[in-house]
């Protein structure tokens, strides 16, 4: 298993969270091994703050996409999403929310 990059928020008013990029490295798996694994990041509202005043926008890095569009948003107490990065493409799957 590849394992996961875990992101708790446990916050108690609105949150931006900026992504990484998903684009796998032009040089190489050589040069950067870690670009090319492919790790999902799972984003998870722990404090039960999420709502439609306290959102979660998650921002993909750039001009990267998830699943086309340009943000995602948590609106509920205790949500969670799932982002697969695209490493060919550059941007993520949201795999599961």
């Amino acid at each position: 298993a590849l394992g996961m990059t875990l992101v708790t928020v446990n916050f108690n008013g609105a949150v931006v969270l900026n992504l990484p990029s998903a684009l796998a490295s032009a040089a190489g798996a050589q040069a950067q091994p870690g670009t090319f694994l492919g790790r999902p990041i799972v984003v998870v509202d722990i404090g039960g703050f999420a709502s439609v005043t306290n959102i979660i926008t998650c921002n993909p890095f750039g001009s990267e996409l998830i699943d086309g569009l340009a943000s995602i948003a948590i609106k509920v107490a205790y949500g969670a999403v799932v982002f697969t990065p695209n490493t060919p493409a550059g941007g993520y799957t949201l795999t599961q929310s």
